[in-house]
């Protein structure tokens, strides 16, 4: 249950890394899911590949808000943290 929810943070803050500026979300959003990201990350402390993901997509999320990032850096992280939440709904 909790992979779910997990994998849920990472699909939605995946989706408003790549259109929260377009849809003029406020900073207040891009900051909580970028503390959810830090909290997760603190999860893994840092010991595998998905922590530092995390910690990367929160960075790049708090970014976002006074600076308009490249789309292929968006595309890229974006990317990751949709593949990461989608095996997290893998059931083995």
């Amino acid at each position: 249950m909790l992979m779910y929810i997990l994998g849920g943070i990472d699909l939605i803050s995946s989706l408003v890394l790549l259109f929260g500026k377009q849809l003029n979300l406020p900073a207040t959003f891009f900051m909580f899911f970028a503390f959810l990201l830090f909290a997760k990350c603190l999860m893994g402390m840092l010991k595998d590949f998905a922590s530092w993901i995390d910690l990367i997509c929160g960075i790049l999320l708090l970014l976002s808000i006074p600076l308009i990032l490249p789309f292929a850096v968006k595309i890229v992280a974006s990317a990751f943290l949709i593949q990461k939440g989608l095996f997290s709904f893998i059931e083995l």
